[in-house]
């Protein structure tokens, strides 16, 4: 499988392999295709925050006839909520837990999704990972989410706790680098 590297690494988009794919208008109905043939019921949808999780998510529902669950639906209420800078720690796992006994096809979509869900289901889920890249030129593209992934001493703008989070969780999980599928969205930014 691919592993995106860090902004350094210009990936060429004449070479990718079969698991990875260019984000089009027909991107949804193909994954939801590739999911009907390998026989799992649910999918985990993976990524930096802005990176097109939720609007593919909801798409590949509605492919699969299924559900979509946005994690960032699925907080405590603020008073519920402990001092904490771990996104596991501020879910309500009460509600999430009843949202994936669904019967139809369910698409969870998150950042830490893979923490989340740890323990969830066991049946395994079919995993995709988004990231957003930009086309500085023809033929070339560059992964923006992954610059600051590699260093273990990076530092949020205004200290977030959440983008810090998720680069630590990348760091550890690489969830890039063991998806059954990898979708590039291109950026406009």
């Amino acid at each position: 499988m691919l592993e995106l590297q860090p902004l350094s690494q210009v990936i060429d988009e004449g070479s990718l392999p079969a698991n990875v794919l260019v984000m089009s208008d027909r991107t949804a109905q193909e994954v939801a295709d590739r999911i009907k043939a390998s026989g799992l019921r649910w999918a985990l949808v993976d990524g930096f925050s802005r990176a097109g999780k939720s609007r593919f998510a909801a798409h590949l529902a509605v492919e699969l006839g299924g559900c979509a669950i946005h994690l960032d639906h699925f907080t405590l209420p603020h008073e519920q909520q402990i001092d904490s800078s771990r996104y596991v720690d501020h879910m309500d796992y009460g509600r999430i837990t009843k949202a994936l006994e669904s019967d139809r096809p369910v698409i969870v979509e998150g950042v830490c999704v893979r923490d989340v869900l740890r323990g969830h289901r066991a049946d395994p889920a079919f995993r995709i990972y988004i990231a957003r890249v930009s086309r500085p030129v023809a033929g070339r593209l560059i992964w923006h989410d992954g610059a600051d992934m590699e260093d273990a001493n990076y530092v949020a703008p205004d200290n977030n706790w959440l983008v810090e989070n998720t680069m630590e969780y990348h760091r550890r999980e690489r969830p890039q680098s063991n998806a059954n599928l990898i979708i590039l969205r291109i950026s406009r930014e």
